[in-house]
């Protein structure tokens, strides 16, 4: 790992300004009468972010009550925001698809994207006692181990409860060695399976918009029939078959287009630049457990093969004693 200066690090600073108490993703919100759906996408950590920026008066745009795509959003929705663009991923400035009537009230937008993410850790939400993964219970909402998580939807909106989001106490394995966000890559992902368009969303909290898991090393290769949209294998119980999310390996992982590796923000406010041949677990060994297999064993936490460095960066307490030599 080495530190950058500022002028190669444009637009990550100024996620900084908020480490007191963590920012929330929601992947769950309702839309509004007279089309009310309770689990349908919610905002994600950037757009509540926005009240610390010079963005302050879209923040004050939005209602967070309902979901990102509705007619009353509409606008913050189709915004692009050059804070949220790594000029090293070339295909995302000023990048909008016009889309007829995506709103959960029939209503029409252009969708804007993000180079940057919250990273959740290695858990992804499973769904159980009765309850989707849009909108989990506080059992499954309390298993994730990373920084920018899932707080749940209350149930007065539809949900099945709420966790409270991260606070630096929580964070035993220290801010300086804990990541909250992480580079994405809008160009890598695929046009032909309709990844480009349908990934990277900057308003959204879903897996693979501003949620990145740290299951997968970064800058991952693609695997064999990624270019033709053929998957060698599933992607982790919780990940593929999400609604919108996570099933696409190189939507849900860190990724840039900068030499040898991706640049992150750590909790201490610090932004590294983390290699791509950092320490990483085994992330399909002969015995993984996929979706559509066998259900009654979610591969999250992993720990046939042990923590690597890099999800061991990505976890709030694990315990693991890792130095500076190691990143």
């Amino acid at each position: 790992m080495r530190q950058q200066s500022e002028a190669d690090r444009p637009g990550l600073h100024e996620l900084r300004e908020f480490v007191r108490l963590f920012q929330i993703n929601r992947l769950a919100a309702p839309s509004p009468p007279p089309n009310y759906r309770a689990h349908v996408d919610g905002f994600g950590g950037l757009a509540r972010i926005l009240g610390f920026t010079e963005q302050a008066p879209l923040y004050n745009a939005i209602n967070f009550s309902y979901c990102p795509y509705t007619y009353g959003n509409s606008t913050v929705v189709q915004t692009g925001i050059g804070l949220f663009w790594c000029p090293s991923d070339g295909k995302i400035i000023n990048l909008g698809f016009y889309e007829n009537e995506p709103g959960w009230d029939g209503s029409s937008m252009k969708l804007r994207y993000t180079s940057y993410a919250g990273m959740i850790g290695t858990y992804c939400i499973q769904g159980i006692n009765g309850c989707d993964q849009r909108a989990a219970a506080p059992a499954d909402l309390n298993l994730q181990n990373g920084v920018m998580i899932d707080i749940g939807l209350p149930t007065t909106a539809g949900g099945c409860g709420t966790i409270g989001p991260r606070t630096i106490a929580a964070i035993t394995d220290g801010t300086s060695n804990t990541i909250m966000w992480a580079e994405r890559c809008q160009s890598k992902l695929n046009d032909i399976t309709g990844e480009f368009e349908c990934k990277g969303w900057w308003s959204d909290g879903e897996y693979g918009d501003t949620s990145i898991s740290s299951f997968y090393p970064p800058n991952i290769a693609p695997l064999p029939g990624y270019a033709t949209g053929t998957k060698p294998f599933k992607n982790p119980d919780g990940c593929d078959g999400h609604s919108e999310g996570g099933t696409s390996y190189q939507a849900i992982s860190a990724q840039s287009l900068h030499p040898g590796g991706v640049n992150v923000v750590l909790c201490d406010g610090s932004v590294r630049f983390i290699k791509d041949s950092i320490n990483a677990w085994n992330y399909n060994p002969p015995n993984m457990t996929r979706s559509g297999g066998n259900a009654a064993a979610p591969c999250f936490p992993f720990s046939a093969s042990g923590n690597g460095v890099w999800q061991s960066l990505s976890t709030i307490n694990g315990a693991e004693v890792i130095s500076a030599d190691q990143y």
